[in-house]
């Protein structure tokens, strides 16, 4: 499966929230093996795509001079 090159991840967020909800989230995140950061990571994607609200983004392939696809994605 070709690798995707994303952009780094260095911006962090805090969020307050109280014990009963931190520990929901650790058991909704734990059941769909993801860790807490990537399992809130995609509700908030998910939301915000819902609502338009993410630019759209295209990864293309990267095409040698001899028009073949490469591997390096």
């Amino acid at each position: 499966m070709p690798k995707i090159r994303r952009k780094k991840r260095t911006i962090i967020m805090n969020v307050r929230m109280t014990p009963e909800i931190k520990d929901a989230v650790d058991n909704a995140s734990s059941r769909e093996w993801l860790s807490v950061s990537d399992w809130i990571r995609n509700i908030i994607v998910n939301e915000l795509r819902a609502r338009n609200l993410l630019p759209v983004t295209y990864v293309l392939p990267e095409i040698d001079e001899t028009g073949t696809r490469t591997e390096n994605m």
